[in-house]
Parts: structure tokens; sequence; C-alpha cells
């Protein structure tokens, strides 16, 4: 039997205002939304929830409850609900029980043999009392096998720890907010004989005595978060949650994987219904090959008609589109010359721009927003747009917004359950109405295309694709104006957000660091003088620069969690079956954090990507754009934006803190890690 001790006492959490929530599939959508019942407007929650989705047309809880046993939500919002659904449970066990469970310990019905216990110890007119309790040992265990099968909260409330602590060896952060998942004690087939059947003998010993079972837990644990040598698997714990502020590591303790030091940790099993109890969340893959298909993302589904781009295709279609893009974007010049003069024509505008804050305090996210967006724009829609543009200042808010909302609570609540969240208030129609508008200004732009679109001079991808779409493979390929819309889509949201966050967190990372700015700006100086343009050809004898690139991209970790893959065959990674079509999350924040990877794995430290000798190397851990088939498309693109940025600004400015100001390097949380809004002075260097 499972001993379950006490560890860490877990004190009851204000509910963050956003947090990432990494969701098992479990056979009941509505099984897991508890906690956002329990969490959200509940009153105005079931005032939606219930006259549109309880089985059957009913509209009320009470007369639902009688109507099935198995949904977990039938409490009402009245305080003494819980109450009220455990004896309409106990009425029901009773009432609907086989006969094989009734009589679990003879032959007579279970509800007479209560009324006859009553019988003998009250008799039938004494009032009942407490004293009589003890005296009562079947009705005392048929009441915790009520409980125990009726098992009405099956979630409990959110719980935080107040101390790091080590579990079943998982390390869980101080200030983790987490869920006990009580149903996974309370039917556990290593706990109970007949876990799945109503029996009352789970609580009698062989001579018909009441006993105590250390795995009924029906009212939470107050200091147990969980048994002895139980695993935390994504069948027995909901998830750990992170909060919007915090940085939390879920990676295993480094002990349990001594022998798999030449393997990154990257790899999170959010679906797993056949794990076994000797089965992990974490495994610890080298190569990403076999996660190359995408699980859809139904918010962005919703958003596009239930159109994908190629963000989310898979298969043939994602793989015509892989190749068409990288083409199309060769031809504009990623990776050469040509792209590069876009890009300094585009940082001469952006340094005007910065010039005329005179040095004062800024908030620089608009400005590095719209400069990187440029970019952008110019491939895809052929045209840039002007810093003073309202109508694009406003198109970069609700991209900003929206990325935000992407990685709240809504949208994964949606993700996981959109049959039930379409028809709920809340942020997740907010985050519908940001995209819906910026689908709206790609298809404006789409059908101005088409009005003048020429063939045989292809202007942007939109033309090029138009193109792809008349040589008749539509049907095949899924060239198509849906999929073009949703593709342009992933392309602007994606190639333009990450890469401005990622100029953001350089930036504030020189501003923290002037030591670090000003040896940068000393090698930028001998490499490229004062006003020679950046050069991606000069970048190798650049090292320096180089390895502060590399640690703003590890350290700002714009992207901790990757878009949901899907594995394309069973695979054995360090022990751990993983099965076919399992979905699966790429904890990028485990590899670039690891303490067995880098020296300082908390630290801003550029020495992490310099040898001895203060030559670049690389570092097999260094893993900001994934890898494998599904790895970022616009990878080497962003490389280079952010190199051009980075050399271009510090050769022409110095970054400093507002007076009296100390930067924070604190982060919010979305589907993009951004830092907290700040403001600093750009200082022409000509001016120092």
């Amino acid at each position: 039997m499972h001993k379950h001790k006490s560890t860490t006492l877990l004190a009851p959490p204000l509910l963050p205002s956003n947090f990432i929530l990494l969701l098992p599939t479990l056979a009941s959508e509505w099984w897991l939304l508890a906690p956002f019942i329990a969490h959200l407007e509940v009153l105005q929650v079931l005032d939606h929830l219930f006259p549109v989705a309880l089985p059957g047309g009913a509209e009320d809880s009470s007369s639902w409850a009688q109507g099935s046993m198995q949904h977990p939500l039938a409490a009402t919002p009245d305080p003494n609900g819980a109450v009220e659904n455990s004896f309409s449970h106990g009425v029901l066990w009773e009432a609907e029980a086989p006969p094989s469970a009734r009589e679990a310990a003879t032959k007579r019905p279970g509800g007479e043999k209560v009324q006859a216990e009553i019988d003998s110890v009250l008799g039938q007119t004494h009032l009942p009392s407490m004293e009589d309790k003890v005296k009562m040992p079947y009705t005392e265990a048929v009441i915790h096998e009520i409980q125990r099968m009726g098992d009405i909260v099956p979630l409990n409330l959110f719980k935080m720890a107040v101390e790091d602590m080590t579990i079943g060896g998982y390390a869980i952060p101080k200030d983790t907010a987490v869920i006990i998942n009580l149903n996974s004690i309370l039917k556990d087939k290593s706990e109970w004989e007949t876990p799945n059947t109503f029996n009352p003998g789970h609580f009698l010993t062989s001579d018909r005595k009441f006993q105590q079972r250390e795995a009924f837990m029906p009212f939470s644990a107050v200091k147990v978060v969980n048994t002895a040598k139980r695993k935390l698997t994504s069948s027995e714990v909901l998830q750990a949650i992170l909060d919007n502020n915090s940085d939390h590591d879920f990676s295993s303790s480094e002990e349990d994987f001594s022998d798999n030091d030449d393997q990154q940790r990257a790899l999170h099993d959010t679906v797993n219904d056949d794990a076994s109890d000797d089965s992990d969340e974490w495994v610890y893959p080298q190569h990403l090959n076999w996660t190359a298909a995408r699980s859809e993302l139904p918010f962005l589904l919703t958003c596009a008609f239930t159109f994908t781009g190629i963000g989310l295709d898979n298969d043939y279609k994602w793989k015509m589109h892989k190749k068409f893009t990288l083409s199309t974007l060769r031809n504009f010049g990623v990776g050469r010359r040509s792209l590069e003069f876009i890009i300094l024509e585009e940082l001469k505008v952006l340094s005007e721009a910065l010039k005329e804050k005179q040095g004062q305090p800024f908030d620089p996210h608009l400005l590095t927003s719209t400069a990187i967006s440029n970019v952008i724009c110019s491939m895809l829609l052929g045209r840039r747009f002007e810093y003073s543009d309202a109508q694009f200042d406003e198109l970069m808010h609700l991209i900003n917004s929206a990325v935000y909302l992407e990685g709240s609570v809504w949208a994964q609540a949606y993700n996981a359950f959109p049959g039930i969240m379409k028809f709920l208030p809340g942020k997740h129609n907010e985050l519908f109405s940001k995209y819906a508008q910026v689908f709206d200004f790609i298809r404006n732009e789409i059908e101005e295309h088409k009005k003048d679109w020429d063939p045989a001079a292809p202007r942007d991808y939109i033309d090029y694709y138009l193109s792809e779409m008349k040589k008749g493979n539509s049907d095949v390929a899924g060239f198509t104006e849906g999929t073009l819309t949703a593709t342009v889509f992933d392309l602007f949201v994606a190639g333009s957000e990450t890469t401005a966050t990622t100029i953001l967190w350089a930036l504030l990372f020189m501003v923290k660091y002037p030591d670090v700015q000003e040896k940068v700006q000393t090698e930028i100086e001998s490499v490229m003088g004062q006003d020679g343009p950046p050069s991606m050809d000069k970048r190798p004898q650049m090292p320096f620069t180089e390895a502060v690139i590399c640690e703003v991209l590890r350290m700002g970790n714009v992207i901790p969690l990757s878009l949901t893959r899907i594995t394309s065959d069973d695979i054995s990674l360090g022990g751990y079956l993983i099965p076919k079509d399992t979905k699966v999350v790429i904890n990028l924040s485990s590899v670039l954090n690891d303490k067995s990877e880098w020296e300082t794995p908390d630290s801003f430290n550029p020495d992490h990507f310099l040898d001895s000798d203060g030559k670049f190397i690389r570092r097999d851990a260094f893993l900001p754009f994934l890898t494998g088939k599904r790895t970022c498309l616009g990878e080497t693109l962003a490389r280079m934006q952010v190199f051009l940025f980075f050399t271009s600004l510090l050769q022409k400015f110095t970054f400093r803190a507002p007076a009296g100001v100390e930067p924070s390097l604190k982060a919010r949380n979305g589907f993009t890690r951004n830092p907290v809004p700040y403001k600093m002075c750009a200082i022409p260097r000509d001016q120092d």
C-alpha cells in the first residue's frame, strides 16, 4: 500500500492573470473544465454553460445530476452544492448499482443493509446522532464509498508550493501553482480492490469493522501532495501551471537522467492516456524528426475559417508549401546581399526615428515592431509602412496583444475544449476579434494584389502564390486562397513578433549590462568602423558580438514552449516509450537553462559561447529555433535581421536606462516571452 506522507504544506494561491496550461487529453472535455469553473466568473460561466451544454436539454444542475453520475461538474453554484450532490449520488448508487456491487459483503441488497444497521442502532424513531457513528461501520463504509465513487471534486483548487521540493524525482520550484488530481487516487487500481465498482467492502475489515484508507482523500490532501512512489504522469496530475511572471523549469532532477547527458532535455508529453505507473512525462530526444507533424490549434482554425497555413499544415500539403515558401523567400534575398539592402534601408529610417527622441526616455516596442514588420511586409506584400501610419500602428498593437492572449488560459482552454468554450464568455473572444482584424487586413491585401497582378512580373510572396494557384494543382497541394491567407498570417505574425521581441531583449540586456554594450561597440568599430554598413560577411570577424546575440537568444528564450507536435511512430527515448500520435510540446527552457550544459545558466554570460582564446563556439544545447524537420522556417531571415539590427543600432547609439531607473529583466509570458514594457534612452554616439 502506498504511504501518503506529509511533504510540504500547500497554500491556496492567487490565480494569476495569465498562465500557460498544458493539458493532457482525457476521455471527457468536461472532466478537465473543473479548474476553469472553479476560478473564472463562476455564476456567469454556469449561466452560459448549463443551458446550452447539459445533456438532454437539462437546464439546471440538480435535474441533470439525477440523469448521469459521471459528470464532474454537477455541483451547483450553491455553497451547499457539494453536499447536495453527494446525497444525490448516494441515492443513485443505492438505486442503480448492480447487485454484485450492492451486495459487497452479504447477499442482502446494500440499501436494505444500511437500513437494517440503522434500525439496530437507532431504531425507527430515534433521532440520528454523531455519537452513533462509531456503532455503524457498514453505514460509514457506504458513505465513504459514495464519496469515493461520486468523486465530487476530481480536481481541487489551485495550491502553491511554499518551497522548492522534489517529488518522485521531479523538481517542483517554490511558488508553482498545482492542481491535485484526486480522481487518480480515488480510482487507483493499486489502492482499491475494485476501483470502478461501488463496493463498501473497501472500507471494511475481514471482521466487518470500519477501516480508514490512506488513499481516501475526497476533501483533498491538506499536506499531502502525492502518494509515495507515485510519479507525476499526465494521467495523474493535470499539469503544473506556470505563473505568468515566473520561469519555472519542470524538468526532472539531474540525478534521474545521469545516463542521458548527451541527450537534450526537450520533450513534454501532453497526452499519454495509456501511460503506465512507470512512465514519465519528460524525455530527452536529441533529434526531433519524428515529430514532424503539427497538431491543430482550434483557436487559429476558428480565426482562419478552418484553413491552415504552413505553420499547422502536415504531410504532402506542408511539404509542398515549405518547398514553395523557401524558394520564394530565396528569390527575395533571404540569406543573400539583396535582402541586406532592404534591411539596411529600414535601419536608416529607424535610426532617424531614434534620433528624433533626442535622448529622452521612450518605449522601444512599437518602433522595433514596425521596423521588423516592414522587412517582412516587403517580401510578403511588396511594400513597407510609414512609422506614422496609424492603421499599421493599430495592426502592430493588435498582433502584440493577440500573441499575448495566445498564451493565456483562455486560449489554452479553447484549444482543449472548443466545443464548450465557444459558448462561454472570456478573453478568448477578444483574441478572435483581434486576429479577425489581422486576417481582414491580409485578405484586403490579397484582393488588392489580384486587381493588378501580372504573372510575368511577380512583386512579392502573394504574387508568386497566385501564380502557383493558377497551375491547377491546388486540390492536391492545397494552394488555395484560404491557405494563402493563413500562410501569410503565419509568416507575418511569427516572423515579425518573435524577431522584434528578440531585439527588445537585446536592447534591454545592453541597458542592463553597459560593460557588455561597450565591448560590443568596440568590436563593431574595429571591424566595421563608425560609419561602415553592417554586413553578414563581417559576422565571422565578430566573435564577441555573435556570442552576445546567442546569449540574448538563450536568456531571452522568446518561445519557451513550441507549438504542439505529433509523433509519427512509436519511439523509445532514454528508456521512455512515446506512442505514435502522441501530442508533444518541446520545452526549450529546459535545454537553454540546463545546469549540466551551461556554466552559469541563470546569468547573462556571453562567455558561454566563447572558448579560452575568445573564439566563438557553438553549443549543442543551444536550440532557440528548435531542430528537426519542423525547425523554424524563418531561422535564416531571423538571424540576418537580429545581427544587422543589433550591430547597426549599437554602431550608432548607446542605450541607457532613464535616470534613477534600475532595468528589470522580468518577463511577460504570452505565447512568446516578452520583457515587461520598459523605457530607455537612445543616445547618438556622436553626441555621447
